[in-house]
């Protein structure tokens, strides 16, 4: 088959820096996010989208790993859990998430349904094996999170899995809302008991996404069972930080003895993953 032609994309990290990478062009789509997906020599398949890299198949299981199994460890084995993850498109938390017997179902919301549709033919190796628990909502998770409230429908646990919100002062992110305090207390509502996660980006670079989460987490569900935890996804070029309200006081711990195969968590992995180097305990001040 003849390749497809060969592209070059600059991701902007911070003013005046940019990652850049060149690709054999499998994929691209357009309409609310432009959506492409690159072959590369290194990092494989790429899923690109509004210019940002989300995900390459050389280190997704980091991310998506770091998301699922540090959360689902807080439970103790045998409970059955009920998930709800705003955004997460691509499958991947999902395909973790239903590794564990006990959770009951993943209800994905994710507002674009290209995203789904071009991992489903493009990076099926993101999908989980057990699709019968997992439903697909095209829909703003702002929105179905309001409807969830009303209804008094509620979950275990709520992974906030989206794109950056914006670091300029241009509005053009989908996720901008997915961010802000007003989001967060409806999640209160959906998950009064239960434990709330969200990408917080890289705060090497993105310091300020860091600080507006913490703080959106602490006037939503309060300070005292807000955490944040770190995974090192190379393809992101420095550390990702996660925020959690957590279900305990010491998530740093797991409760279970196990958890499935994996190739980045582990229970030592998850311990040291709450330890935080200064420069960002004081971009949580």
């Amino acid at each position: 088959m003849p390749k497809g032609p060969v592209l070059q994309i600059g991701e902007l990290m911070t003013e005046g820096t940019y990652h850049c990478y060149q690709g054999e062009l499998v994929h691209t789509e357009g309409g609310l996010q432009q959506v492409f997906v690159l072959d590369n020599p290194f990092w494989g398949r790429m899923l690109i989208i509004n210019g940002v890299v989300q995900l390459t198949t050389r280190d997704e299981f980091i991310y998506h790993e770091a998301m699922a199994h540090t959360t689902v460890q807080l439970f103790p084995e045998g409970r059955p859990l009920d998930v709800l993850i705003c955004g997460g498109g691509d499958y991947g938390v999902s395909r973790e998430l239903t590794r564990y017997a006990d959770v009951r179902q993943v209800v994905i919301v994710d507002i674009d349904p290209i995203v789904p549709r071009v991992v489903e033919r493009y990076i099926p190796q993101l999908l989980p094996e057990d699709r019968s628990r997992v439903e697909l909502i095209t829909a703003d998770a702002f929105k179905v999170a309001e409807e969830f409230a009303r209804e008094g429908r509620t979950f275990d646990i709520v992974i906030v899995d989206s794109t950056d919100p914006d670091i300029t002062t241009e509005d053009v992110e989908l996720s901008n809302p997915l961010f802000s305090v007003e989001f967060h207390r409806l999640l209160a509502t959906v998950a009064p008991e239960g434990v709330v996660i969200q990408q917080a980006a890289t705060p090497f670079s993105l310091g300020p996404v860091l600080t507006r989460t913490y703080r959106a987490f602490c006037q939503a569900y309060g300070p005292e069972r807000i955490f944040v935890f770190r995974a090192d996804v190379p393809a992101y070029g420095s550390e990702t930080a996660f925020v959690m309200k957590s279900s305990t006081l010491t998530p740093q711990e797991p409760v279970r003895r196990s958890h499935p195969p994996t190739r980045y968590y582990s229970h030592e992995i998850h311990r040291a993953s709450f330890v935080l180097p200064r420069y960002w305990e004081e971009l949580l001040k």
